[in-house]
């Protein structure tokens, strides 16, 4: 692997593995405080679970559904930041933003 693909690689972890972090250590503060944060989930069709549309990708039900979703989230938010620089933020925020829109807009009515 040449220098520049070796930097290029390095620069795509910087946004990725943060996020991945994130995810673990709510889900160690859930597990650890014993707190429930399903309610921060989307909730279809209301307002109040509107907020779920932001908040959603970062709760997991259990350690099986977050490891199940860490790796698919390295290996592909690395390839898109490291392929597509240029358009990987706006990519990943129409993504983030519009999957948890078109749940809320028509997935049935549970957390």
């Amino acid at each position: 692997m040449e220098l520049v693909d070796r930097q290029n690689f390095r620069k795509s972890l910087i946004p990725v593995v943060p996020f991945i972090l994130l995810i673990w250590v709510l889900k160690a503060i859930e597990v650890g405080l014993d707190i429930d944060f399903s309610i921060y989930g989307n909730y279809p069709r209301t307002l109040s679970g509107s907020l779920g549309i932001i908040t959603s990708p970062l709760i997991h039900a259990d350690l099986a559904h977050l490891l199940s979703n860490s790796f698919p989230l390295l290996f592909l938010g690395v390839g898109i930041f490291f392929f597509y620089r240029s358009i990987a933020w706006p990519v990943v925020v129409i993504i983030y933003l519009l999957s948890g829109f078109w749940v809320w807009l028509v997935a049935r009515e549970a957390y």
